[in-house]
C-alpha cells in the first residue's frame, strides 16, 4: 500500500504511474516446466517453459500482438500475459554442452529477475 499524498491518485514520479493509497496484485506466476538434463553427455534431451502471469505487471510484460488488446484496446488494470514461453534443445555433442532457446523469454538467466519468485 502507498503512502502518497499528491494529487491525481498516483505514485509518480517516484515509481510507476500506477494508483497510489490502494492495495493492488502485482503478479501472480505459475510456472510449468521441464528443464533438459544438461548433466549427461549420451543424448540430446529437450525442455520448455510457459510462465503465465496476471496481476497489474501485465502492463510491462506486454508485447505488441499477444494479448496487447487487453492493455493497447482496453487499458485493463489487471489482466492476463505469457512473458515466458520458449523451448530449449540441449546437444552435448557440441562445443561441452550447447543450449539453444526458442520463443519468449523475459531476460537470459542470472542478468535480472523480472517475476516475483525470482526475487
Amino acid at each position: 500500500m502507498s503512502t502518497s499524498t499528491g494529487g491525481g491518485y498516483s505514485n509518480y514520479p517516484a515509481t510507476y504511474a500506477e494508483r497510489g493509497n490502494s492495495i493492488q496484485l502485482d503478479q501472480e506466476v505459475l510456472y510449468i516446466e521441464r528443464q533438459p538434463d544438461t548433466v549427461q553427455t549420451d543424448h540430446i534431451d529437450w525442455g520448455f517453459r510457459i510462465s503465465p502471469i496476471y496481476g497489474l505487471a501485465y502492463r510491462f510484460t506486454t508485447a505488441k500482438g499477444i494479448f496487447s488488446n487487453q492493455l493497447l484496446e482496453e487499458n485493463k488494470e489487471n489482466r492476463f500475459d505469457i512473458p515466458m514461453a520458449d523451448f530449449d534443445l540441449y546437444v552435448p555433442q557440441v562445443a561441452e554442452g550447447m543450449n539453444i532457446r526458442v520463443g519468449r523469454y523475459i531476460s537470459l538467466p542470472d542478468i535480472e529477475a523480472q517475476l516475483a519468485p525470482n526475487n
